[in-house]
């Protein structure tokens, strides 16, 4: 087994796919110090600046005083604290929906509830860019798996009239904020044909809760529409860890009782909860957070002359594992931490630099970024 091992990450450093953890020294902030260096920090996905806030940490520290610092069995068995059903209140209340469930993260959420909403006699359709955790949800389904290219509805709409006369329900996935690209799905479009065909809607929407809506909700409108399920998460915008998954009443019921990442894991902790429960609290209550990352995204967005609808994530195609990895390099010696996304988690020849923006970037930061994009475009 060891030789296994070995001889397969020798073949991922061989062909510049090996991937190794980087020490972080200092919190989620602007600036950080990575490896003994500080850099301005645009790997960040806290869109908003709370995983600092004092806010959050007191209310933190508060449930922990008073529930301890887990809650050391599932919520079905001992550990449905009162800070658990206060944040799924709150939640639903915000997402416009009957009800929310808690998830310990988005990758359990949409493994645990994907295969509840579809079993191996349906048909889900899933876009090709959706994040791994949705495909491997698909996967334990055993449905027949359909996929079409990304944000591509014409070929949704093929696909979901070819199997018109199939038995079996039909569920479409995909995400509101793409997490390697950016970009948005069609949303109106894919609700259009989801009532046309009779399909069921699982939106991931992490990357679009606290960022996106007149209070931070989200790109789903709000109330939430019947035949949609939509899932967020707690440790991106709103600075804490969780996940939640809204939707009908009915199925949040369905979820407790089938939904094997809820029923079979332990609880938050409930110094998470209640920092997600202050959170939402400030996300709706601040919109000027939202204004100042708007700024920004409108600030970078017109001098990297992006031609799409906005968001916080914006990447740039290299190509070449080589080339990606040369790049990086050159910015991370200019003390600018960008992500640098290879294979495995996009296919070859499609290796990009994401930058991910906050609130609480200055324009000093953005300009440094853009400086060194362009020279480090041009070595």
């Amino acid at each position: 087994m060891r030789d296994h091992w070995e001889d397969s990450l020798l073949e991922l450093k061989e062909i510049g796919h090996h991937l190794s953890l980087i020490p972080m020294e200092t919190p989620q902030e602007p600036e950080m110090v990575l490896g003994g260096h500080r850099v301005v920090n645009f790997c960040t996905n806290n869109y908003l600046g709370l995983a600092g806030d004092p806010r959050l940490i007191e209310a933190g520290a508060k449930a922990m005083r008073q529930y301890g610092a887990g809650g050391c069995a599932s919520r079905i068995i001992s550990a449905n604290l009162p800070v658990y059903e206060q944040l799924e209140d709150a939640v639903a209340e915000w997402k416009g929906a009957e009800s929310a469930l808690l998830f310990n993260s988005g990758y359990q959420a949409n493994l645990g509830v994907i295969p509840v909403l579809a079993s191996s006699s349906d048909i889900i359709f899933i876009d090709e860019g959706c994040h791994p955790s949705s495909l491997d949800g698909v996967r334990l389904s055993r449905a027949n798996i359909q996929p079409f290219r990304h944000n591509h509805m014409n070929q949704l709409e093929d696909l979901l009239d070819r199997f018109r006369s199939e038995p079996g329900r039909r569920l479409i996935v995909t995400e509101a904020v793409f997490n390697t690209g950016g970009d948005l799905c069609p949303m109106k479009d894919i609700f259009t044909l989801a009532v046309r065909y009779g399909a069921t809607v699982y939106v991931d929407e992490c990357h679009a809760v606290g960022v996106f809506g007149d209070e931070g909700e989200g790109l789903v409108p709000r109330p939430l529409p019947s035949f949609v399920v939509t899932m967020g998460t707690f440790g991106k915008a709103l600075g804490s860890y969780g996940a939640f998954v809204c939707g009908s009443s009915l199925l949040k019921d369905y979820l407790i009782n089938y939904a094997r990442t809820f029923l079979f894991s332990t609880s938050l902790p409930p110094a998470s909860a209640a920092a997600a429960l202050e959170g939402i609290k400030i996300v709706r209550g601040e919109p000027e957070r939202r204004r100042s990352l708007w700024n920004n995204i409108d600030y970078l967005q017109k001098r990297l002359m992006v031609i799409r609808e906005p968001s916080p994530i914006f990447t740039m195609m290299t190509g070449s594992s080589e080339e990606i990895l040369r790049q990086w390099t050159y910015l991370i010696d200019s003390n600018l931490y960008v992500q640098e996304i290879r294979p495995p988690i996009v296919p070859e020849g499609q290796c990009r630099l994401r930058v991910s923006l906050t609130s609480r970037h200055t324009e000093s930061h953005l300009n440094r970024l853009l400086d060194c994009l362009s020279n480090s475009v041009n070595l």
